[in-house]
């Protein structure tokens, strides 16, 4: 199901606490997820800074975004 959202925080808002938890080894990515679409996820946690002038000077961190979103609405249903 698609669900449409607004946006409510900034994109380093809604990376940091799913990048919080992959550095501490509580969130794990499947072995069978390509590995190169899974390094280009990771490689967009550079972008994702506080200073918004510093973002813009980036390309957008969409699919980090995404997971942002994803992860919000998971911590809606379980406790992670």
């Amino acid at each position: 199901m698609v669900k449409k959202t607004s946006s409510c925080h900034s994109k380093y808002n809604r990376a940091r606490p799913a990048a919080n938890l992959i550095r501490n080894n509580r969130l794990y990515f499947d072995n069978r997820i390509n590995s190169e679409r899974l390094r280009d996820l990771f490689n967009q946690y550079v972008y994702v800074h506080p200073d918004k002038e510093i973002m813009n000077e980036y390309p957008y961190p969409d699919e980090l975004d995404s997971l942002g979103y994803a992860f919000i609405e998971i911590q809606k249903v379980i406790r992670l």
